[in-house]
């Protein structure tokens, strides 16, 4: 109910109203004690709550919310990953012969705007949540949601990047506890 301004305003406005402040971790122990396992099942907001509750508690850890624009240049994500990943993008041509797609990804233009912005701070814990756009030949084209963390750092060594990547397993570990999921398979992995 509170996750729109207009509905929040109108409760504070029209409402005798006592609201019980918690943590998502609180607030999910709550629900759940009261036997609902699958809380936002018929919720068609489901998602933008379950983000919301994400986010705060992932702000909660000292990170920096982001959100890249929908539409943005193709050319970083060739860069990034080739030609190969072309065939998932929603593209176009724009008005100035540069080509555009919805977001396949938050994590590149994530990192991109660090980039950016560099020459104000050479660290940044940021994190993003929001749709994604694929395309496939072999599926039916979908909007998927992302959620994530980045730990940046342009001045670190080995260990310090071993350290934050610990750091980043770490917080999704907590994360999962927090909502009761303790059968958590990990994989690590490498592009390089």
């Amino acid at each position: 109910m509170v996750s729109e301004k207009q509905t929040f305003d109108f409760v504070l406005n029209n409402f005798f109203t006592i609201w019980i402040k918690a943590k998502p971790k609180e607030h999910m122990e709550r629900v759940i004690k009261q036997g609902d396992l699958r809380p936002m099942a018929s919720n068609p907001k489901a998602m933008d709550d379950l983000n919301n509750i994400l986010k705060e508690f992932i702000l909660s850890e000292g990170f920096k919310y982001i959100e890249p624009s929908l539409v943005i240049k193709s050319d970083i994500y060739f860069e990034t990953s080739g030609e190969q990943i072309r065939k998932d993008m929603f593209s176009v041509v724009s008005s100035k012969e540069e080509e555009m797609c919805l977001r396949p990804d938050l994590t590149i233009p994530t990192c991109q705007k660090f980039l950016e912005y560099n020459k104000k701070f050479d660290q940044a814990k940021l994190c993003y949540s929001g749709p994604i756009f694929r395309s496939s030949s072999t599926s039916n084209s979908i909007e998927l949601n992302q959620s994530g963390i980045e730990i940046l750092n342009m001045n670190s060594d080995y260990d310090c990047n071993y350290r934050e990547e610990i750091e980043t397993i770490n917080l999704a570990i907590k994360a999962l506890r927090d909502i009761n999921k303790d059968d958590i398979e990990i994989n690590i992995g490498n592009i390089s």
